[in-house]
């Protein structure tokens, strides 16, 4: 095999690309990973100490680029930040449109510890629904209130997205199940408000 220099970026691209395609960790090895790039997978090495320190940093981009498209999205269409549905919305979108990056991040099991950089990566998508529902509310709300509107909001879309990748649904139509989504994280959030109030 003839020797080829890789980057640090092209082990975790073409990793995410790999883990895409397979629809989740399955078969995604060092060697895999050097056969795509045309290296010997000790080449890996001088990058990574595992095949587990790619899989965290591959995590890392994944929700990187998902926050990066929804903030692109957000300003093509004019649509004020902060919105906490959009933001739902998006995240199933992505989700639909990348089932391998899904089953990947939030259903495969990842052993080790991730580097203080990704550890920051993984916190943004938290951060980022808390302050879309603090935003949204109009009204002050304790910040545990905030945490748990958002934890309870993002679990249903989880589910929901989870049960539409693995076909456990009905043959509803992409739009037929996101306006379900829509509706119904519309009205959990209302619901939650009024609790709030009461």
């Amino acid at each position: 095999m003839e020797k080829r220099t890789v980057t640090r970026e092209m082990i975790v691209d073409t990793a995410a690309y790999l883990l895409e395609e397979n629809g989740g960790i399955k078969s995604v090895t060092l060697r895999e990973i050097a056969k795509r790039l045309g290296c010997a997978h000790t080449n890996l090495y001088n990058y990574f100490g595992s095949l587990t320190e790619i899989y965290w940093e591959v995590a890392g981009w994944i929700l990187s680029r998902m926050i990066s498209e929804l903030k692109a999205k957000e300003h093509r269409e004019g649509v004020q930040e902060g919105d906490v549905f959009r933001l739902l919305s998006h995240f199933a979108d992505f989700s639909i449109d990348h089932p391998g990056w899904y089953q990947f991040l939030w259903l495969e099991a990842l052993v080790g510890e991730p580097s203080q950089h990704v550890i920051e990566i993984l916190k943004r998508p938290t951060d980022y629904i808390c302050d879309s529902v603090r935003m949204t509310a109009g009204v002050e709300l304790p910040e545990e209130k905030v945490v748990q509107i958002g934890d309870i909001m993002f679990s249903y879309t989880y589910g929901e997205i989870s049960t539409w990748i693995h076909q456990r649904i009905s043959n509803d139509s992409r739009a037929v199940f996101q306006t379900r989504i829509d509706t119904n994280l519309h009205l959990i959030y209302s619901l939650m408000l009024q609790n709030i109030e009461q």
